[in-house]
């Protein structure tokens, strides 16, 4: 089997706040990770994508794996 480069994140608290989640976008915005975390009104998480017609992925846990190829790419 392949070894995945792959990063973890996820937040502490399990529903993460508004304002945790406001600072996690903020940060992934600054690393210009083209990811961002939502809640709904029934504290669900989702990680969303900025690139067009991809829609929500809902989280099982509160964090996910995520490329580290493409978060640590050189643009």
């Amino acid at each position: 089997m392949k070894n995945q480069n792959r990063v973890w994140i996820e937040f502490e608290t399990n529903p993460p706040t508004a304002e945790e989640i406001k600072l996690m976008n903020k940060m992934l915005d600054r690393l210009g990770a083209g990811i961002y975390f939502i809640k709904n009104e029934e504290n669900d998480l989702f990680v969303g994508y900025k690139t067009a017609n991809t829609g929500y992925k809902k989280l099982l846990d509160n964090g996910d794996w995520f490329s580290l190829d493409y978060l640590g790419r050189d643009d």
